[in-house]
């Protein structure tokens, strides 16, 4: 009955999937409502079986429908049968425009065979006995609190579980309880729940999943030192459980230790070659760490394994990017968009690739073909006005890149981009205001930028002493940059300074290929 019902909810899900991938602006909201709904159904077919549950356990309890000779005992919470999900780590980088990683989702397992334990500490049952006695209405609530967590329903699996734990000292229910209070950004509350069990001693596995969730609602708090050692710990009690190690990884990189990061993910993939998204954060970390040609090996022998994996594919065009194949790169891209015409990422490279290769009439053409597929695309639209301003196409640039600022969040980039614009024109204070905006902005990257292509365009204009002094200020803001070096080298020729220049040009041609800072 119930996988009927859940059949029916899912045709209609994917009915509006459908739909939303041709619906205007006008037909989303009524898609959207519809899928609330279908959301309340389904809501309200699990409020029905748990319902359902408790009145046939009420039922059998009250008429003594128990099983024959069975008196009721004292409510004993042994273990569940299946292994004990504890939410992963979700630790993406500081900056999210990269968006090159995502984080491991909350499926973590460590098998957790934990015996209730009396008030004095000592287990109250055998470690072997796996049965639950649901005649007792506070284990009915444990079991729908089982239930809900494993719906990722953390909320109502909480409420439930207080339950448990208003009645009876129960591990298993407790670190049910801070396993949900973390996943449903409590994390404080997560950790006062898992004190008492951290004295706990004698079971290596009930300290494992103890300290997962520890770590989980550590780097919530922002303690990614405290994550670490919990995950250590981890480690090197479960040598050869993946997830410890990926996580781990995933905390040494947001505290800038790509090298650790690297080590820690990699033995993760070594442990389990089957876990595709370990092998996509490898080639991330490879990247990061500036070693594209081992990104590279990486990418290909995954994509031995996954030849049309959506992420892996991306990376390989990060990384023909990195090594200056510029042309490779972009037919990786166009292979994403024919397999995944909805991926915003590829069409995105795809056009700032055409750029780079002086081609931006293709990344006009590539980016209209994106907004046909998703009109709704802020950032496309913003690329796309960026595209026009290197056709030379000023007037529709401006028009689109200033509709963009009222909605886009990004506006340092706009105001970059309509610098470039105003300077063009010969509007030399308008393009000093709009590039001095974009210079204030609190992310050291995009202030680079600015002032970059704020001397780029006064070099192009002949004002060669004015744009050193923002050339000399880009340098100075970040590691050295190709295509820095090479506009602070032209700058040199035009002053005078050819020795200088020289110096500067073999500088940059040391330096791996960089389209901008």
């Amino acid at each position: 009955m119930f996988d009927t019902a859940f059949a029916m909810l899912f045709r209609a899900v994917d009915r509006i999937r459908r739909q939303l991938e041709t619906a205007d602006a006008e037909l989303r909201p009524y898609l959207g409502e519809e899928l609330r709904c279908l959301q309340q159904l389904g809501e309200q077919v699990i409020d029905r079986w748990m319902a359902l549950d408790e009145q046939i356990t009420e039922l059998l309890h009250s008429y003594h429908l128990d099983q024959p000779d069975s008196a009721q005992p004292p409510l004993q919470l042994a273990a569940h049968p299946a292994a004990m999900p504890v939410s992963g780590l979700e630790a993406a980088p500081d900056s999210r425009t990269a968006q090159i990683w995502e984080g491991k989702a909350p499926t973590a397992t460590v098998p957790l065979p934990a015996p209730p334990l009396t008030s004095s500490g000592s287990s109250s049952v055998p470690w072997t006995d796996l049965a639950f006695d649901f005649s007792h209405p506070v284990a009915v609530a444990f079991r729908r609190g089982l239930g809900y967590f494993d719906l990722h329903l953390f909320s109502d699996a909480a409420q439930a579980l207080e339950q448990v734990m208003a009645a009876a000292e129960a591990p298993l229910a407790r670190l049910y309880l801070a396993a949900c209070y973390a996943a449903d950004g409590r994390p404080s509350d997560a950790l006062a729940v898992l004190q008492p069990l951290q004295a706990i001693a004698g079971d290596p596995l009930l300290t494992c999943a103890v300290k997962e969730v520890e770590a989980h609602a550590c780097l919530q708090l922002g303690r990614t030192d405290a994550a670490v050692r919990a995950l250590t710990q981890i480690t090197t009690t479960l040598p050869k459980y993946p997830d410890a190690w990926f996580n781990l990884g995933l905390c040494c990189a947001k505290q800038g230790a790509y090298d650790t990061a690297e080590t820690y993910v990699a033995r993760a993939w070594a442990l389990d070659p089957r876990d595709d998204e370990a092998a996509s954060v490898l080639v991330t970390l490879q990247l990061w760490r500036g070693d594209p040609q081992t990104a590279a090996e990486t990418c290909r022998a995954a994509l031995q394994r996954w030849p049309r994996h959506r992420r892996l594919l991306l990376l390989h065009a990060h990384v023909l990017r990195a090594l200056g194949h510029l042309e490779q790169s972009r037919t990786v891209c166009r292979q994403v968009t024919r397999l995944y015409p909805h991926d915003a990422e590829a069409w995105s490279l795809w056009a700032w690739l055409a750029l780079q290769a002086d081609r931006p009439h293709e990344a006009v053409a590539a980016l209209k073909k994106r907004l046909a597929l998703v009109r709704q695309d802020d950032a496309a639209l913003v690329q796309l006005g960026i595209a026009m301003l290197f056709c030379g196409d000023h007037a529709r640039a401006e028009r689109v890149l200033t509709h963009c600022l009222a909605h886009y969040p990004n506006k340092s980039l706009i105001w970059i981009a309509l610098g470039k614009i105003s300077f063009d024109r010969g509007h030399r204070e308008q393009a000093h205001v709009r590039f001095l905006r974009a210079s204030k902005d609190a992310r050291r990257p995009v202030r680079r930028l600015a002032l970059y292509y704020y001397g780029l365009a006064l070099l192009d204009a002949g004002e060669a002493a004015a744009a050193e002094r923002y050339l000399k200020a880009a340098a100075a803001a970040g590691p050295p940059n190709q295509a820095i070096l090479t506009a602070l080298a032209r700058t040199a020729e035009r002053l005078g300074r050819p020795l200088e220049a020289e110096k500067l040009y073999r500088r940059a041609r040391d330096l791996q290929p960089q389209s901008a800072p």
